[in-house]
């Protein structure tokens, strides 16, 4: 019998063998040893094989679809770099909300640039006839050069020839025919040193207040006035100056005529 495996000379471990007895074997564990110091670093392993590449994703567009459409997602890259655009559905229209109070009155925009001009327009229909318009039938001119216009009238030009609406004498016109007349006068006053110049034309001896002028002492003024009166057979017209200073007038003159409504021969 021996012991195999000896560990050293004082100690054995391992299996005991009896050769006597092949068949029947004993074996006997001695305590285990302390653990050894640790061995040298083994050599490097392989390299293992490449791992798949990393994805990099972007986003591309994003528009709005219709209402009620679904949602989409679509790739315009590749695998490895996808491109992402998204489509989205807009929200179906809210219901129309309470009318705002009226807000404030804006401020006037400017004028804007003038129009072109538009084309004529048809000639309208032609009007009824109008009433017929004041006619002259007569007229009495009279004049003077110097002196004074209440004495000194000149009779000029009497129209028709032979008129018989107005008659003069010694500085008094008498109206012949009633009507409506028109009278006109212009003069040149020059008034004296210190007493002013008055000029008027009286109907039945008042002055009329359309016809009345009045110049300042030391000072000269041209005068006219255009009237229109009704008179009577009978009634007159006078001048009515005043002298009291040497005063002038000059250049008057006076026109009488009578009008009437339509026929010029009436």
């Amino acid at each position: 019998m021996f012991f195999n495996n000896c560990c050293n000379q004082n100690r054995c471990c391992g299996t005991l063998i009896n050769q006597n007895q092949p068949s029947n074997l004993l074996v006997v564990r001695g305590p285990t040893g302390p653990t050894g110091p640790v061995g040298p670093t083994g050599p490097t392993g392989a390299t293992g094989a490449t791992g798949a590449s990393a994805v990099s994703v972007s986003i591309g567009s994003t528009t709005t679809s219709l209402p009620g459409t679904d949602a989409t997602v679509t790739n315009s890259g590749t695998d490895t770099n996808p491109v992402l655009n998204f489509s989205i559905p807009a929200g179906v229209t809210g219901p129309v909300g309470p009318t705002g109070p009226q807000g404030e009155i804006g401020p006037t925009g400017p004028i804007g640039a003038t129009g072109p001009q538009g084309e004529v327009g048809p000639v309208g229909a032609t009007g009824a006839t109008g009433p017929s318009g004041l006619a002259s039938v007569s007229s009495f001119l009279a004049t003077t050069a110097t002196g004074d216009p209440a004495t000194e009238f000149v009779p000029q030009l009497i129209l028709p020839e032979g008129n018989a609406d107005v008659g003069y004498s010694a500085g008094t016109f008498t109206i012949a025919t009633a009507g409506t007349y028109e009278i006109n006068i212009s003069a040149v006053l020059t008034a004296g040193t210190t007493s002013a110049a008055q000029l008027s034309v009286n109907v039945n001896g008042v002055p009329s207040p359309l016809a009345t002028f009045t110049t300042a002492a030391n000072s000269t003024d041209q005068v006219s006035s255009t009237f229109y009166q009704t008179l009577d057979a009978g009634n007159t017209i006078t001048i009515a100056t005043t002298t009291n200073d040497a005063q002038t007038y000059t250049n008057v003159v006076l026109n009488i005529k009578r009008l009437v409504v339509g026929d010029a021969n009436a």
